[in-house]
C-alpha cells in the first residue's frame, strides 16, 4: 500500500512538473524548461522502477499464497484420515460400552451360564486389544498430520519474510541517475567529423588554385590559337565572310571545348575525387557504400562562369584582330619593338652576360603577357605541389608532437568510485610494478560557452602538483602556469575557434549539469582534442563540494611493455575503463594517414 501511495504521489508530481514545463516553454524560459525536463525524466524513471518493484512484490505474494493453497490441499487428505481415526475411536468406545452391557448381562446370567461369562470375557479382551491397536494407528496419523502442518506454516513464514525483505529493499532503493549522451560522445563519430572538417578545409582552398590555373591555360590557348590563325582570318575576311561569322567559328570552338571540359570536370570532381577520398578513409572506418549527391546549382554555376569567361576572352581576342584590314591580317604581324631594359643600364651585370643570355632577358621583357602567364601558371602549380608536401609533413608531425612532446602518460584510467588516500595507495599496490607514476584527478566531458558559441571539451580538475610529469603544458615552447582558483587554461585550437583570449570569461557545463564560470589565464598547445584545465579549488568553491577524483593518469616503467602492463592494470579492482596512449596514437595516426590519399590526389592534379 505504501508503494502504491508513492506511485500516486509521483504521478501527481509529474502532472505538476508537466504543467510547469508548459508554462516555462510558453514564457520562453529555456534553462528552466531544460531543468524541468530533467526532473520529469527522473520522476518517470523512479515511477517505472517503483511500478516494476510493486509488480514483482505482488507476484511474490501471489506465489506464496499459491504455495499456501497447495499445502492446504496436501493437508486435506490427512485431516480426513484424522477424522476417520476419531470416528473409529468413537466406534471403539461404542463397542466398549456394548461389551460392558453384555458383561452386565453376563453377570446376571453368571449363576446360570458360567460358560457364557467365560466367552464374554474372551470377546471383551479381544475387542479391547483391537481398540488399542486402532487408537495407536490414529495417534500416529495425527502426529504425521501435525508435522506436515508445521512444515507448511514454516514455508509460509519464510515466504512472508522474503516479501517483507523485498518491500524493505524497495524502500531503501536509491533514485536512479539518467544520462543523456549525444552523438558527439562517440569517439568514432567525433574522429569522422574531424576528418570531414579537414577535407572540407582542403576543399575550400585548392579548387580556387585549380580554377585559376585552368583559366590561365585556356586564356593562353585561345590567345595563341587566334594569333597563329591570323592569316587564315584575313583570307576569310577577304573572301567576304563577315566578322560575326568568323568570330562565331572561334566562339563555338571555345564554347564547346569549355562545355566538354566542364562536364569532365564535374564528373571527376563529383564522382572520382569523392570515391578516392572515401576509399582512403575506408581503411580505418567501417561504413556503408558511398552515396553520391550532386549540387546542381553549383555545377551549373561553374559551367556558366567558365563559358562566360572563355567566350569573353575569345570575343576580346577576335575583336582586336577583326578590326584590322584583310591586307594587314594576311601579312605577318610585326614583331614587338625592342626596347632597352633596365638591366642594360647596369653595366657590371649586362657586360658579363653571353649573347643568348642577353636575347633571353630582352625577350622576357619584350613579351610581357606570355612571361606573366608562364610565371603565374608555373607558380600556381608549384604552390599546389608545395602545399601538398607541406600538408604531408604536417600530418606526419602532428602525431609525434602530440604523443611525444605533450602527452607524457601511458594510460588514462576511469575508476569505479572516488578513492580515499588509503584506497589510492592500495590501488597502486595492486598495480605493482606495472605503474611507475600516478596522478588522480577529476575528468569529465563538458560544454564550453563563450562569444555566442558552444564547443564540447574534456574538463580536467586537479591541484596542479606534478601535472607536468604527465601533460606538457606549453605554448610555443614556453611553459604555461597551471590555473589558480577561478581560472582556467584552454588549448590553442579551442581559443582560435571560439575567439577566446587570455582574460576572457568562459562558462563550463558538465554532463551532470554542474556549471563553472572561470577566467582564461593561459593558452597551451594541443593538437588532437579540446581540453580545459581548472583548479580543484574552483570546483569546490562554485559547487559547494569537492569533485570526485574518479580518473587517474598512469605512467609505465621505463622500458616496460606498455600493452602487457595495460592488460594487468585493467584487471585491478576499481578499474572501470582504461585507454592507452599508444592506442590513441595509432588511431590518430591511421586517421591522419588517410589524408595521404588527398595529398597524392593534389600532387597528381598539380
Amino acid at each position: 500500500e505504501s508503494r502504491k501511495a508513492n506511485i500516486a504521489q509521483l504521478n501527481t508530481e509529474l502532472d505538476e512538473l508537466n504543467t510547469q514545463l508548459d508554462e516555462a516553454v510558453a514564457n520562453g524560459q529555456t534553462i528552466k524548461a531544460a531543468s524541468l525536463r530533467t526532473q520529469i525524466r527522473l520522476r518517470q524513471s523512479l515511477l517505472e522502477t517503483n511500478e516494476r518493484e510493486l509488480e514483482r512484490a505482488e507476484k511474490n505474494l501471489a506465489t506464496a499464497q499459491a504455495k499456501k493453497g497447495e499445502i492446504d490441499a496436501e493437508l486435506a487428505p490427512y485431516k480426513k484420515q484424522l477424522d476417520d481415526a476419531k470416528a473409529e475411536l468413537d466406534s471403539g468406545y461404542a463397542q466398549v460400552n456394548a461389551g460392558q452391557a453384555e458383561l452386565d448381562k453376563a453377570r446376571k446370567q453368571l449363576e446360570d451360564a458360567p460358560q457364557q461369562i467365560a466367552q464374554g470375557r474372551a470377546q471383551y479382551e479381544k475387542s479391547k486389544q483391537q481398540m488399542e491397536t486402532e487408537f495407536a494407528k490414529a495417534e500416529k496419523k495425527l502426529a504425521a498430520g501435525k508435522k506436515q502442518l508445521d512444515a507448511a506454516k514454516s514455508q509460509l513464514d519464510y515466504a512472508k519474510a522474503q516479501l517483507t525483505a523485498a518491500e524493505k529493499q524497495i524502500k531503501n532503493m536509491e533514485h536512479a541517475d539518467t544520462y543523456v549522451l549525444g552523438r558527439d560522445t562517440n569517439i568514432g563519430y567525433v574522429c569522422f567529423s574531424s576528418d570531414t572538417d579537414i577535407v572540407q578545409s582542403v576543399a575550400g582552398v585548392f579548387p580556387v588554385f585549380f580554377f585559376l590555373v585552368a583559366a590561365l591555360v585556356c586564356l593562353t590557348t585561345m590567345t595563341r590559337m587566334i594569333d597563329d590563325q591570323r592569316t587564315q582570318i584575313g583570307i576569310m575576311k577577304a573572301l567576304g565572310y563577315s566578322s560575326s561569322s568568323i568570330m562565331l567559328k572561334y566562339m563555338i570552338y571555345s564554347g564547346s571545348a569549355t562545355l566538354f571540359g566542364s562536364i569532365i570536370g564535374i564528373a571527376v570532381g563529383a564522382f572520382a575525387f569523392p570515391a578516392i577520398i572515401w576509399f582512403g578513409y575506408g581503411t580505418i572506418y567501417n561504413f556503408s557504400s558511398l552515396v553520391y549527391t550532386m549540387d546542381w546549382a553549383l555545377a551549373f554555376g561553374m559551367v556558366g562562369v567558365n563559358l562566360l569567361g572563355m567566350l569573353l576572352v575569345t570575343w576580346f581576342c577576335c575583336v582586336n584582330e577583326l578590326r584590322c584590314a584583310p591586307s594587314d591580317l594576311i601579312r605577318p604581324k610585326a614583331p614587338e619593338a625592342g626596347k632597352r631594359i633596365l638591366l642594360e643600364r647596369i653595366g657590371f651585370i649586362w657586360n658579363r652576360l653571353s649573347f643568348m643570355q642577353k636575347v633571353s632577358v630582352r625577350n622576357i621583357f619584350r613579351y610581357k603577357k606570355r612571361i606573366f602567364m608562364m610565371l603565374l601558371g608555373i607558380g600556381g602549380c608549384t604552390a599546389l605541389v608545395l602545399t601538398a608536401f607541406g600538408l604531408n609533413d604536417t600530418i606526419q608531425g602532428v602525431v609525434d608532437k602530440q604523443y611525444s612532446d605533450i602527452v607524457l602518460y601511458d594510460y588514462e584510467v576511469s575508476l569505479a568510485y572516488d578513492m580515499t588516500a588509503d584506497e589510492q595507495k592500495v590501488f597502486l599496490d595492486d598495480c605493482g610494478d606495472n605503474v611507475a607514476e600516478a596522478m588522480f584527478l577529476y575528468r569529465t566531458s563538458a560544454d564550453v560557452s563563450a562569444n555566442g558559441s558552444t564547443k564540447s571539451v574534456t574538463l580536467t580538475a586537479s591541484n596542479g602538483q606534478g601535472i607536468g610529469e604527465f601533460i606538457n603544458l606549453v605554448n610555443d615552447g614556453e611553459a604555461v602556469a597551471y590555473p589558480k582558483a577561478g581560472e582556467a587554461i584552454i588549448n590553442c585550437n579551442l581559443a582560435r575557434m571560439m575567439d577566446i583570449d587570455i582574460g576572457d570569461e568562459i562558462k563550463l557545463t558538465t554532463a551532470d549539469m554542474d556549471t563553472l564560470t572561470v577566467k582564461v589565464s593561459g593558452i597551451f598547445d594541443n593538437y588532437v582534442e579540446n581540453l580545459v584545465f581548472v583548479n580543484l579549488d574552483t570546483c569546490t568553491e562554485q559547487w559547494g563540494s569537492a569533485p570526485e577524483l574518479k580518473a587517474a593518469l598512469l605512467k609505465a616503467p621505463e622500458g616496460a611493455d606498455v600493452s602487457a602492463c595495460g592488460e594487468k592494470i585493467s584487471s585491478v579492482d576499481g578499474v572501470r575503463t582504461m585507454q592507452m596512449s599508444i592506442s590513441s596514437r595509432d588511431r590518430i595516426s591511421n586517421m591522419m594517414s588517410s589524408l595521404l590519399f588527398v595529398v597524392a590526389m593534389i600532387i597528381l592534379c598539380a
